[in-house]
């Protein structure tokens, strides 16, 4: 079953300076955003089947491909969220950014091997929501994680999630924290 997409969003942001201090070169960060119908807002299903295969064939790939190429350059850090619009549960959205296939499509297209840092929940249209981004090659471990590389970065669609809607986010960026000191 192909997801009933309303829109795809893109953000790119661009930071030139942080902490009034301007930066060698400028912070990009990129995020593909698709608003989804959600099949089984109001009801409880046991097999969501649905989403984490057909959904996330379908968006995962499609995403992070998108995320990458409106970035520009070569990812570092990245990052997959969703937020279930209140007639869902955050198991929804879950279920399409928690598969293999999802995260490997943002290992992919960053040459990465990093388990992919999320953040999820369920919100009103308009939401925030505060994307964890990671190292793209950190190895899960604190020994091999560059710290300078974990970063938050808040997004939100102004008309998204509807009640029986998902958002649903990959997102990439070429470089860590601005000015990082650890």
């Amino acid at each position: 079953m192909e997801p009933e997409v309303r829109k795809i969003v893109t953000i790119v942001e661009e930071i030139y300076s942080e902490g009034s201090q301007i930066l060698r070169r400028p912070l990009r960060l990129s995020a593909a955003i698709a608003v989804v119908k959600n099949p089984f807002a109001g009801r409880f299903e046991e097999d969501l089947g649905i989403l984490s295969v057909d959904y996330s064939e379908n968006l995962g790939p499609k995403l992070a491909d998108l995320a990458a190429k409106s970035l520009g350059t070569k990812p570092e850090v990245f990052g997959k969220a969703c937020i279930v619009g209140l007639g869902g549960e955050v198991q929804h959205g879950s279920s399409i950014i928690h598969t293999r296939v999802f995260g490997d499509a943002l290992r992919g297209v960053a040459d990465g091997v990093a388990p992919v840092s999320a953040a999820e929940k369920r919100g009103p249209a308009g939401a925030s929501l505060d994307i964890s981004l990671r190292y793209v090659n950190d190895t899960g471990l604190l020994d091999g994680m560059r710290a300078s590389h974990l970063l938050s970065w808040e997004i939100r669609v102004p008309d998204a999630p509807e009640e029986d809607e998902i958002v649903i986010v990959a997102a990439v960026g070429d470089g860590g924290r601005p000015n990082p000191r650890l």
